[in-house]
């Protein structure tokens, strides 16, 4: 556990814990909206979305799931890398 700033950033800039802190991240989102009963597991264009927006608005708000998702450019992307992954 992080107890500065600058300890969070440190382990942040570590390629491998990085790469671990961002795949918890994105499982921690997937847990949220399965349990709000909208499962994104195979969405990688909302999880990409999610993961560029992060959990909360402009505004504080904390985001919410719902049942019709729009992806954003960052997600649409991700989408498309998947494609181009699964057709390998």
């Amino acid at each position: 556990m992080s107890q500065t700033v600058g300890e969070l950033i440190k382990k942040l800039m570590d390629e491998q814990l990085n790469i671990f802190y961002a795949a918890a991240y994105l499982r921690m989102m997937q847990t949220r909206w399965a349990k709000a009963g909208y499962p994104i597991d195979k969405r990688p264009d909302i999880l990409g979305t999610l993961y560029s927006t992060g959990l909360y608005n402009n505004d504080g708000t904390e985001r919410q799931p719902n049942p019709n998702p729009k992806a954003n450019e960052f997600g649409k992307k991700v989408l498309e890398s998947t494609k181009l992954l699964c057709q390998s």
